[in-house]
């Protein structure tokens, strides 16, 4: 009988400078912990102010410190009034929003039950994510009413 030989002899993974310290401290025997909070995908590029709310909302809770997210609650009304408003404006970007927003509403309903086979309907596959992208994407750079580009 031969030996067990794994097929991956070493993986890499991305990590941040957060992550390093996170080891390092588990390994000297101290309590850490990070956090991540999520961007809709959408908004990647822009300020997100709820993120660093909700970061900063979690650290206080976690640890007790008093960290005001005054400003921070106030720009995230602003945000989200403008990208409301710019979406609004585009009825493809409306269509694929309500999309992405139910698709993770499903994902969401499907891990807060017990149940680990939670029905939450089929997930698109990377093709036609890929399609609805370009359509969308076409039409961006496409005045009102002239459809794609060819």
């Amino acid at each position: 009988m031969r030996p067990y030989e794994p097929w991956l002899q070493r993986v890499q993974v991305p990590a941040s400078a957060g992550h390093l310290l996170e080891y390092r401290l588990g390994q000297q025997g101290h309590d850490a912990m990070g956090f991540a909070v999520h961007v809709p995908h959408y908004l990647a590029q822009t300020d997100y102010p709820d993120a660093a709310e909700l970061l900063l909302t979690s650290l206080s809770r976690s640890t007790g410190l008093l960290l005001s997210t005054d400003e921070l609650r106030t720009s995230a009304a602003a945000v989200r009034i403008e990208v409301d408003r710019q979406i609004a404006e585009n009825a493809d970007a409306v269509e694929l929003v309500q999309s992405l927003e139910q698709q993770y509403d499903a994902f969401m309903r499907g891990r807060s039950g017990d149940n680990l086979l939670a029905q939450t309907g089929p997930l698109p596959t990377a093709e036609e994510l890929g399609a609805e992208l370009e359509r969308f994407l076409a039409n961006q750079s496409n005045p009102p009413g002239e459809g794609p580009a060819a």
